[in-house]
């Protein structure tokens, strides 16, 4: 994709497919990345509903079937759509970034809290004795990570972004630049 980025000077990916294998192509690589796009926010939100929820469930001491829960679930959904919707009018890279950082910190934040009370929680629930040592349980569950990893690491079209902002611009420079956000996805 870097060799193709230098060759087309193209500024989005399907720009750069569609320069160097024809319009139907460069079309479907459109379509390709609209689903992926789509389907990494539509599981990265309802990953966020699960989380969000289950904690706000434990701190209320209630269930699903407590009477505020269809107007929360409802509310949930239409605040984060608007949310979603107006980062988007924005149609900038440099905007995105303010957006993804705002992200990036409050996920670092939730890592430190995370960090500073497992041993708390550790030692709670292992004299409750419901702490029971397992290699490995399979169930369906697991596949539940599937999505965070397609989200974190095939962003292959983000390529062409990061070479169109790079000053200098170099296999080397570039290949660094991925090979750090793919460490740090996997750090976090």
């Amino acid at each position: 994709l870097f060799h193709g980025f230098k060759n087309t000077n193209a500024r989005t990916y399907d720009e750069c497919i569609e320069k160097i294998l024809g319009r139907r192509v460069g079309l479907f690589a459109n379509l390709v990345v609209l689903l992926h796009t789509f389907g990494a926010v539509v599981s990265t939100w309802i990953f966020s509903f699960k989380f969000i929820t289950d904690a706000i469930l434990i701190i209320a001491d209630s269930d699903e079937h407590a009477p505020w829960y269809p107007t929360y679930k409802v509310a949930y959904f239409a605040l984060t759509f608007v949310v979603i919707f107006v980062v988007t009018l924005g149609r900038s890279i440099d905007r995105l970034k303010v957006v993804s950082m705002v992200g990036l910190a409050i996920l670092v934040y939730l890592i430190c809290c995370l960090v500073i009370l497992t041993p708390d929680y550790f030692d709670y629930y292992m004299d409750m004795k419901q702490i029971h040592y397992r290699n490995v349980i399979f169930r369906w569950e697991m596949l539940k990570v599937y999505g965070m990893t397609q989200y974190m690491f095939l962003n292959q079209y983000s390529i062409m972004t990061i070479c169109n902002n790079l000053k200098e611009v170099s296999f080397r420079r570039t290949t660094k630049l991925i090979k750090r956000s793919i460490l740090a996805l996997f750090v976090i």
